[in-house]
């Protein structure tokens, strides 16, 4: 499984993508997020700068359990992207219990996962999200599949979503939906 790792980001007008634990899982493997904790400081001035807490792809046979990250951050300049576990799922996928507490700054905060795929089994994990400029409980966009949303602790500054975004497409006859037990505050 991934480390516990520890990542301090003292940044002077910079930015990047960055990864917990793995760029992707290549060749099937998936190695189990671990509990990994982000510290974001400074100035940042790279569009698209993004941090995932576990990885950025669940590739189409593998099973991933992302890990119980925590983020801390304090930013000016342009707005960043976080997704807590990983950017996109098409397999079978289990969130962490993420916490992300934004001091500063403007940050959108996915739960789980940016997208999730028509061939997934997703189940979010139970995360808190403090204070985020757009925050997605457990996803942002939602293909299909089988989704049981986390029970979150959420509060935003603009737009706070407790399981998704958005439907995306045409749901089938084997998709279902199952939102979680969100406490959602201003």
């Amino acid at each position: 499984s991934g480390g516990a790792d520890s990542f301090t980001f003292n940044f002077v007008n910079g930015g990047g993508d960055f990864y917990g634990d793995q760029w992707d899982t290549l060749g099937g493997i998936a190695v189990p997020g671990g509990n990994d904790t982000f510290t974001v400081n400074g100035s940042i001035a790279v569009a698209g700068t993004g941090f995932n807490g576990d990885t950025s792809t669940v590739n189409p046979g593998e099973a991933y359990a992302g890990g119980d990250d925590t983020f801390t951050v304090n930013i000016t300049g342009l707005n960043i992207e976080i997704n807590c576990d990983a950017t996109s799922v098409y397999d079978q996928f289990t969130g962490g219990s993420d916490t992300v507490t934004i001091l500063g700054g403007g940050v959108s905060v996915f739960g789980d996962a940016d997208a999730v795929d028509s061939a997934a089994a997703f189940i979010g994990g139970n995360d808190t999200i403090v204070n985020g400029l757009l925050v997605y409980g457990d996803c942002g966009n939602y293909y299909g599949g089988i989704f049981t949303g986390g029970s979150d602790v959420l509060s935003g500054t603009s737009s706070v979503h407790g399981d998704m975004l958005a439907i995306a497409g045409a749901l089938s006859a084997g998709d279902s939906v199952q939102c979680g037990d969100d406490n959602i505050s201003a």
